[in-house]
């Protein structure tokens, strides 16, 4: 099934492909003409007030709780080996076991290698305080580049699009070409300016206003 929707009042058009069952088609054009219905064009710099599902330029209302998750990369020319990414998704089930419950083995190696902790604990955010999670931060050194390895985990509610699962990893793992050409270039001046950056992207993560609250 090939659909086009058209979300006012900008008039963009998107396109849906999806392989349907014979016995589908039906709930399939029903699904379909909802999200018909209910997209809208989205100027880039506004945030929705009310429940829904934002994509490139639209926003699509509703509150219906569906398998949604997207996952994030980025990396800053300022930090030279340096990866983060972000990663959400909803969930039928929770797991029981929290970051802080697996990462022991890990502590253990890391410091074992001469490796250090630089914070280790419980770590909610957003307003308030309202995203309950747990954060893990080391960092070692291996043949004179500094590694890091920093991880933040919320495990979220099951069933929930206001509560999703999202866990957030700073990693520096080393540059692999270094040479006369290619000198080592440190990720950052200490480890004081690692941890102010993370702080930075663990305190911007927030609940969108009016996001559903089911």
């Amino acid at each position: 099934m090939s659909t086009y929707f058209v979300a006012p009042p900008k008039g963009f058009v998107y396109q849906m492909e999806s392989l349907v069952e014979i016995d589908k088609q039906h709930s399939s054009q029903s699904f379909a003409e909802k999200i018909s219905s209910n997209i809208s064009s989205l100027e880039m710099d506004v945030i929705p007030s009310g429940s829904g599902y934002c994509i490139d330029g639209a926003f699509i209302a509703g509150d219906d709780l569906q398998s949604e998750s997207f996952n994030i990369g980025v990396t800053l020319p300022k930090h030279p080996g340096m990866n983060i990414t972000l990663f959400v998704t909803t969930q039928g089930e929770v797991d029981k076991e929290t970051l802080l419950d697996r990462a022991g083995a890990v502590e253990a190696a890391v410091l074992l290698q001469g490796g250090k902790l630089l914070r280790k604990g419980k770590r909610n955010t957003g307003d308030h305080g309202s995203i309950p999670g747990g954060e893990y931060l080391m960092t070692s050194e291996e043949d004179g580049q500094k590694i890091y390895g920093f991880t933040w985990e919320a495990l979220g509610k099951a069933n929930s699009i206001a509560a999703p699962y999202m866990t957030v990893e700073l990693q520096v793992l080393g540059q692999s070409v270094v040479d006369e050409e290619h000198p080592y270039q440190p990720p950052f001046k200490d480890d004081d300016e690692a941890v102010a950056l993370w702080d930075a992207i663990i305190e911007s993560i927030r609940l969108r206003p009016g996001a559903a609250s089911i």
